[in-house]
This record gives C-alpha cells, sequence and structure tokens, in this order.
C-alpha cells in the first residue's frame, strides 16, 4: 500500500492562530466586564426655553414654562415649587419626549405676590433632577 503524504498545519502558524483566538477573546471579555465598549442609555436633556409669569387674584399667580427635551430619553415633571411657596403642578404629570416642546404651568396660592416681583422656581422631574427657572411676575 502506498503511503499518501498529509500536509498539516504547521506548529508555528498553529501557536500564532491560538495566540490570536485567545487575545481576540480576551479583549472581549474585559470590554464587557469593565466597560470598555460603552453602554447605550436613554437620558432625558430638560431645558428651559421660555418663562412667562402672571401674577392672579387672591386665588392663585402661576407660571407658564416651555420646556424641551434635547436628549435621547422621555422625562416627566412631577412637581414643581415658585420662591418657596406652596406650589403645584397644574394637571397631571407632564411627559416630554425626546425632541419635544411642552408647556407646564406651576401655580401659588394665596397669590402673595406682586407685579414686577422676580420669581424664581424648580420642576422637579420624574428621574429625581431639578430643573430651574427664572422670570418676573406681570
Amino acid at each position: 500500500m502506498p503511503r499518501t503524504r498529509r500536509k498539516a498545519v504547521s506548529p508555528v502558524l498553529a501557536t500564532v492562530i491560538m495566540i490570536a483566538i485567545t487575545i481576540v477573546g480576551g479583549v472581549a471579555v474585559a470590554g464587557f466586564a469593565f466597560g470598555l465598549f460603552g453602554t447605550v442609555s436613554a437620558s432625558a436633556n430638560i431645558k428651559v426655553t421660555t418663562v412667562a409669569c402672571t401674577h392672579g387674584t387672591a386665588a392663585a399667580s402661576k407660571c407658564v414654562v416651555k420646556l424641551v427635551n434635547s436628549g435621547n430619553g422621555v422625562a416627566s415633571a412631577v412637581d414643581c415649587s415658585l420662591s418657596g411657596a406652596d406650589s403645584t403642578l397644574v394637571g397631571s404629570p407632564k411627559e416630554i419626549d425626546p425632541g419635544e416642546t411642552t408647556q407646564a404651568t406651576c401655580k401659588v396660592t394665596p397669590a402673595s405676590t406682586v407685579p414686577g416681583e422676580p420669581v424664581e422656581g424648580t420642576f422637579t422631574l420624574d428621574n429625581g433632577i431639578s430643573v430651574s427657572f427664572a422670570g418676573l411676575y406681570k
């Protein structure tokens, strides 16, 4: 019976291939374990664009604020405060989708405000972040 010669990968080439596979695997595991590849997370970036505060009757004064979300996550305004007074967010929580602009109204009762008086306020978002604004009562 004639002997046939089999060809195989040389030991040097086999070693180089095994080392390359080990390095690629190690980098992949380290990347996920130590966050080298980053994470994809959605986060809202809420900014105030306009503030319009009106001095009301004895019942209430209010600030109407336009909020824009330039982030990639949804946020909701769940609470507000005006100059440390007893304030409430008018309506249900205002959900702000990415790229959307919405109006939120914060009311203070009783109206212990004076026209021309400066006002500072904050909207608290569902993620715990506070968005500040300032204006004047008209």
